[in-house]
């Protein structure tokens, strides 16, 4: 998996999975990224899971652990899940415990 990041207006950094699969193979990468984000910014973090496709329990294992790596220094958001990515994590009631955007706009904060 390739991941980048950008840096949008307030600082915001949105994370990018060139994947379609956030799984066992690669969940630890997101992870480690995402650590290395945190300790060098407090801004907030948005994962954009526009690319991926399937999502398994080690991939929402990941999503929590970068969550939980976040909560104490800067926001956490996931944004642009596909649809059948969106449906696991409802039937996983994961959606409950993840702030969920479709777009930068719905934070209400101007981005470029």
């Amino acid at each position: 998996m390739t991941i980048s990041h950008q840096v949008k207006e307030e600082g915001i950094r949105v994370i990018s999975l060139n994947d379609t699969r956030l799984d066992i193979v690669n969940a630890k990468e997101l992870r480690d990224y995402v650590r290395n984000l945190v300790s060098k910014s407090s801004s907030m973090i948005v994962v954009d899971l526009s690319e991926v496709e399937y999502l398994d329990s080690i991939g929402i294992g990941a999503l929590f652990a970068c969550q939980e790596e976040a909560k104490s220094i800067c926001p956490f958001r996931v944004m642009d899940a596909q649809k059948d990515v969106l449906n696991l994590l409802k039937v996983t009631r994961a959606d409950k415990a993840f702030k969920l955007i479709s777009t930068l706009a719905e934070l209400g904060e101007p981005v470029t």
